[in-house]
């Protein structure tokens, strides 16, 4: 399967949504350094005055962790004279297969890893006194500690570019970036209200419920519908396939008319034979993939392999063969060799079912 947008929009919006009860929080002294075991770098034990330190929470399953990595490497390279941590937390596996499992991680990662790295113990002591104390569900997320000892900032390492200048010049404001968070964490606090009855019903397998809650927020808050329409489509293919089907192309020509990545993963899901419907409406289908390859041009290979997969499923093998062809030839050279080899089978296999 190709990388693709994938259709967990309520759950991702519930997992951010979650009131925020923070007790750490900016201006407050760092809690300590309670690591279990240094695998790389120079143990940081306390935050000494007069020096800026920046401390990030990651795990190795992470992916936006991953992306984070390279990024934070960089800033250590430009802000030589700030001390950055980066600190594991969450593991599903716990003792010698979590050490083993993160030391390979942090090897294999090299020098696009190139700070101090720490890993926290079994009992969670570090995403308890950091980022559950500050009330932070996700990660990578990165504290800043100032000269004065105190955290100056707290947010997504990507956006620690400007931050790091002014903290090291001691012009950065703190009390306007953390009235800034306070605000977007009481909406944050407010979207998870609005979220609650979906969330339940959904925790419940009720996906009629949850389409009828998802229903009386659009009524109520059309802007919302942009950001869930994709799961409440996914939902109702648990209740009713052929208003999923319907409402697909309400989408395909309403709100994700010019979104061809959200059209792709509608399509995609309705090919899907295990997550998706078992009758296909394969019009609706084509269409949403030929949107969607109208929108990239013609150029995307992720949405040429999906519209080359509904035409095969349809049966139009002329089609299918030489949509994957276009398919492999838009593949650039970043394009991973799992991948590379993917398409190649996706085209092999409809040559096949053609002769």
């Amino acid at each position: 399967m190709n990388t693709r947008s994938v259709l967990v929009v309520v759950a991702a919006a519930l997992a951010t949504a979650v009131p925020v009860n923070a007790k750490l929080k900016v201006g407050d002294a760092p809690p300590p350094m309670k690591i279990a075991r240094w695998v790389k770098g120079t143990p940081v034990t306390q935050f000494a005055k007069g020096k800026v330190y920046v401390v990030e929470f990651w795990a190795t399953w992470c992916g936006p962790c991953r992306v984070s990595i390279p990024h934070i490497t960089d800033l250590a390279k430009k802000n030589k004279a700030v001390i950055f941590t980066g600190v594991d937390i969450w593991e599903r596996e716990k003792g010698a297969v979590r050490v083993a499992n993160v030391t390979k991680f942090v090897k294999d990662m090299g020098p696009k890893m190139g700070y101090n790295v720490a890993m926290e113990d079994d009992a969670g002591t570090m995403a308890k006194t950091w980022m559950t104390a500050a009330g932070q569900n996700g990660i990578p997320t990165a504290f800043v500690i100032g000269k004065n000892g105190r955290i100056q900032w707290i947010g997504h390492p990507m956006e620690l570019d400007n931050v790091l200048g002014p903290v090291q010049k001691g012009t950065f404001d703190a009390k306007a970036a953390a009235a800034l968070r306070e605000k977007a964490e009481a909406e944050q606090a407010a979207r998870g209200k609005m979220l609650e009855p979906i969330s339940k019903a959904v925790q419940a397998n009720d996906f009629k419920t949850a389409v009828a809650e998802m229903d009386k927020l659009f009524a109520a808050q059309p802007d919302m519908e942009k950001q869930l329409a994709g799961a409440k489509y996914q939902f109702l293919f648990k209740v009713d396939e052929k208003a999923a089907f319907d409402y697909g192309k309400q989408l395909t020509e309403g709100i994700y008319k010019d979104d061809a990545m959200q059209l792709n993963a509608l399509a995609w899901l309705a090919l899907d034979d295990q997550r998706g419907p078992k009758v296909k409406d394969y019009p609706t289908i084509i269409a949403m993939a030929e949107r969607a390859n109208t929108v990239t041009n013609g150029k995307n290979p992720n949405v040429l392999d999906t519209l080359a997969s509904a035409y095969a499923k349809s049966g139009d093998a002329d089609k299918a063969i030489a949509t994957q062809e276009l398919a492999v030839a838009n593949l650039d050279k970043s394009a991973s060799e799992v991948m590379k080899k993917q398409f190649a089978d996706h085209l092999a296999a409809y040559k096949a079912k053609k002769a």
